[in-house]
């Protein structure tokens, strides 16, 4: 590190009330995208956080017109863009803001492009790419883009993005996501059954019901997502999620550590999905059963047979036939490919020193 940075990061709802249980070590570090890591290592950090209300709803409501006639970046709605502009002042003695969704990110660019905002912005971009783009709306895009620095969770979104909006290069950068190592950890002894986790809306859960009957094991799923009905009978769903807490994240850990087999079922996709059930999974020493999808962020390091089972989207036969083939498995080498590179290359402090480099450049770009 050259030098101490002062920095804002940037949060929806949820981060606030977790942080006393972030210090006791009983929740991972990944949900505040490094800025525990980054302060550990020096680094003055602060948290802020706004949903969708505003303290100005009418004036919230006007804007809103912007949205629905595609003159912003998408998810960028009224009350987004009033809660920036009143939250501006309060980050003018930062050295740099990491706004963790890009809307955030976005609505802060408008605040820098109108003059009410000198704090350089880095913004963790996801999912940008599955939006309608007038030419107007791409041109907005394209110029807030340029009034931030961008942070991609692989190549699969970095590039495409890029070919899309021609943006300065060097205001987009990668960084690959990683998990807490020392919360996601092995212990505990491997049990008969089968665990799907997440409510992202790319989870492909019908895919996964649909090779049910052909796994000899019970399923479990964990999510708040509406699912085919009639279950299969091996199958068994816990309603909740991060936010409900009807699973606290020490449940969810217990569970990986026991589960013989987890499975990460997706539509295909640019946007990287299923990232952090897949990596602490696999830091848990639980094999895991990937859909290969466009988005796949590392594809580099991330080796069918070798660290995981890839299969591909929306093959429901392909799916149970992988997990089968790990049911059946012995593993050792799986598992022990799996959890070394999460540590080399899936780690939080990875990840959160990109985030510093970002704001390095940031600061240093006019």
């Amino acid at each position: 590190m050259t030098r101490a940075l002062r920095i804002a990061f940037l949060y929806l709802p949820g981060r606030h009330a977790r942080f006393a249980e972030l210090d006791r070590g009983e929740v991972p570090s990944e949900f505040f995208y490094g800025a525990a890591e980054l302060a550990a290592a020096g680094h003055s950090i602060e948290h802020f956080e706004f949903g969708d209300t505003s303290p100005a709803p009418a004036l919230a409501a006007a804007l809103d017109v912007l949205r629905r006639s595609y003159l912003t970046p998408p998810k960028v709605f009224g009350h987004t863009l009033v809660n920036a502009w009143h939250l501006a002042p309060q980050l003018a003695g930062f050295d740099c803001v990491v706004a963790t969704v890009a809307h955030h990110g976005f609505a802060l660019a408008a605040c820098a492009a109108l003059g009410r905002l000198r704090t350089p912005v880095v913004t963790i971009q996801c999912g940008l790419l599955h939006q309608h783009f007038s030419a107007t709306r791409r041109a907005i895009t394209r110029a807030l883009l340029n009034r931030m620095h961008s942070v991609f969770f692989g190549e699969a979104e970095h590039a495409p993005t890029f070919a899309e909006f021609a943006p300065e290069p060097a205001r987009l950068s990668v960084s690959q996501f990683g998990v807490d190592t020392r919360f996601w950890n092995p212990g505990g002894t491997r049990e008969d059954f089968v665990l799907a986790i997440g409510n992202d809306p790319r989870r492909d859960y019908a895919t996964l019901l649909a090779a049910a009957p052909e796994i000899a094991a019970p399923i479990r799923i964990i999510t708040r997502l509406p699912l085919p009905e009639p279950l299969p009978p091996n199958v068994t769903v816990i309603r909740g999620s991060w936010h409900d807490r009807a699973l606290s994240d020490a449940d969810i850990r217990d569970l990986y550590r026991r589960a013989a087999c987890v499975v990460t079922p997706l539509h295909d996709s640019l946007q990287p999905a299923g990232q952090s059930v897949t990596l602490q999974a696999m830091a848990c020493g639980a094999p895991v059963v990937l859909t290969e999808t466009r988005g796949l962020w590392n594809r580099t390091q991330l080796r069918d047979r070798e660290n995981l089972r890839l299969v591909p989207a929306a093959d429901p036969r392909a799916l149970a036939s992988a997990v089968r083939e790990v049911l059946a498995s012995d593993n050792a080498a799986l598992i022990s490919a799996a959890r070394s590179y999460i540590e080399q290359h899936a780690s939080i402090t990875g990840f959160a020193s990109g985030i510093a480099a970002a704001c390095e450049r940031a600061i240093a770009t006019p």
